[in-house]
């Protein structure tokens, strides 16, 4: 990561039953409508990466995104770099084995592997709801 302040937000989060439309291990997603802006005094771009968000479950299991599930909510955040005084908005869809949606406690920020900058924690179980793509 370089050194480059970024703003990030998250507005929904929701989980979704994909049921057969989901790949095998990916029966249920957890989705984040987010938001990511780079300063306009920023000397460099933030380079947004598919690997930094990640779901946690109430057992402490870091699920990170998938970026091979199809069927993705659109729009999908787009990765790649965002100028200085730009931002992106789109759906983080993290894929998870059936089950697993309702026990994530929160999403994370990790841009440095492992690193949490930020975190949207979920304070009540996860509804499953049916894909609306």
């Amino acid at each position: 990561m370089s050194a480059v302040e970024v703003a990030v937000t998250i507005t929904k989060i929701e989980a979704v039953d994909l049921g057969a439309q989901g790949d095998p291990g990916f029966r249920e997603t957890v989705e984040a409508l987010t938001k990511i802006c780079t300063p306009k005094n920023a000397s460099q771009p933030w380079e947004v990466s598919d690997t930094d968000f990640v779901a946690v479950t109430k057992e402490g299991l870091v699920i990170p995104v998938n970026t091979t599930l199809s069927g993705v909510r659109e729009p999908t955040l787009p990765y790649g770099p965002v100028p200085a005084g730009r931002c992106v908005r789109g759906w983080v869809q993290i894929g998870m084995d059936a089950g697993q949606a309702r026990t994530v406690t929160a999403v994370e920020f990790q841009p440095n592997t492992g690193e949490t900058t930020a975190v949207w924690g979920i304070d009540r179980a996860l509804r499953l709801g049916r894909p609306d793509f």
